[in-house]
């Protein structure tokens, strides 16, 4: 794995090709969501104290663009409610979230981004990213493309074999 530095490295000293600049985005943002899909969730913590939960709990905030239940969280992270109430309790003490009271349904919590929390999972995004178009950029058009169609073929096998094969066991 290669490390941040590396990574820094790579992308402060790539020339890019402005014509192709588009392309990398697009297929930067098409390969972070195709690594969010099959990341693992390390119990880490990065410089500002956060857990990969709570990064992803900002991430999908964030990509959202609105509030969003506890329960709808809970199901897009695939993290028992218990978990999330947890992710949710460390995120709000640490200022970047907000918590309030469903009105349609008093048992409900509705989640939102407060605006340090905003600029923090902007910024997360845009750090990525850029990451990402740096790598990309270095592979060139043909490569990424390959790297992405071998990978989205890789999510879908996984998920044709989980189908097909754990529902038969529960």
């Amino acid at each position: 794995m290669l490390t941040y530095r590396i990574i820094r490295y790579i992308i402060s000293h790539e020339v890019r090709n402005l014509d192709n600049e588009l392309y990398f985005r697009q297929s930067a943002e098409k390969m972070l969501d195709l690594l969010t899909k099959s990341q693992k969730k390390p119990v880490h913590k990065n410089a500002r104290n956060l857990s990969m939960g709570e990064v992803g709990i900002l991430r999908c905030l964030y990509r959202k663009r609105e509030a969003m239940s506890a329960g709808e969280l809970s199901r897009i992270m695939d993290i028992g409610s218990g978990g999330v109430a947890n992710l949710l309790n460390s995120l709000e003490k640490k200022g970047y979230i907000t918590r309030i009271m469903n009105p349609t349904d008093r048992r409900g919590i509705i989640v939102s981004l407060s605006e340090s929390g905003y600029q923090l999972a902007e910024a997360k995004e845009q750090k990525a990213l850029d990451m990402t178009i740096g790598l990309l950029t270095r592979l060139g058009k043909e490569d990424t493309a390959e790297l992405i169609r071998i990978y989205q073929k890789m999510l879908d096998i996984a998920e044709d074999y989980l189908k097909n094969h754990c529902e038969e066991t529960e």
